[in-house]
Order: C-alpha cells, then sequence, then structure tokens
C-alpha cells in the first residue's frame, strides 16, 4: 500500500475531477449502488520505497488501479470512454507531490453484474524523513 500522503492525493484529485459515477471507498464503500449504476473504486496494489542517496531522502513508486464498473447494457463504448476519461485526469500530471506516468487501460469483464475494466497508472513520490 502508498504512503498515506499519496493516497490522500490521488483520492482528491480523482474526488475534484470525476463526477460522472459515485466513487466507491476502499473499505468503507462495501456494496454496489443500490440502482445498480455504474461506478469506480480507487486502489493502490503496490508501491515500493527507496532510499535515493546517504541520509533521510527517499522514493516511493508504485501503481494505483480504478476500477471501472459499468452497467452491462451501456456496452464496451461506456466502459472505454470512462476510461480513457479517467486517464485523462493522471495522464502525466503531477499533484501533492505525486508524479503519475502513463496509465495503461486494462482489457474489461463481464463479472454477470457489470462490465469490470481498469486504468492503471504508474508514479512516483520523493519524500524525506
Amino acid at each position: 500500500m502508498a504512503k498515506k500522503a499519496i493516497t490522500d492525493a490521488v483520492a482528491a484529485r480523482l474526488a475534484v475531477n470525476w463526477v460522472t459515477t459515485p466513487i466507491l471507498k476502499i473499505n468503507e464503500d462495501m456494496g454496489t449502488p443500490a440502482d445498480g449504476s455504474s461506478w469506480v473504486r480507487l486502489q493502490f496494489p503496490v508501491s515500493n520505497d527507496i532510499q535515493t542517496v546517504l541520509g533521510r531522502s527517499y522514493r516511493a513508486t508504485g501503481a494505483f488501479r480504478i476500477v471501472v464498473a459499468t452497467v452491462i447494457a451501456g456496452g464496451l463504448p461506456d466502459s472505454m470512454n470512462y476510461c480513457e476519461q479517467i486517464a485523462t485526469i493522471f495522464r502525466n500530471q503531477k499533484f501533492e507531490g505525486v508524479q503519475c506516468l502513463t496509465p495503461t487501460i486494462g482489457e474489461g469483464v463481464d463479472d454477470g453484474s457489470y462490465f469490470i475494466a481498469t486504468v492503471i497508472v504508474p508514479f512516483r513520490y520523493e519524500y524525506r524523513d
């Protein structure tokens, strides 16, 4: 899991720039929308910290993932449009010390209730103790 400063900065940027669907919070919103509408969820599956030089300077590198769940009736265009819009929010952007790199859109899958796709955004974050 990424440092709190990273998760807070990314979550805030997503919240300000994404109003198309609800953003389900990890470990808070355990269900999906009651009306069956589309949603997204922000996840931080990997982050690695290394010491960059002698002293107390560090670099965290990793990736965050945004799961994009669209209603099945919306088809592939809805899913791709949402993923592209989210990728644009983060593509090569720097905010609150978080440097985002080029996002990758993962292939979607029909889980029976939703069409699930992902946007994976690699990041870099430098900090001091």
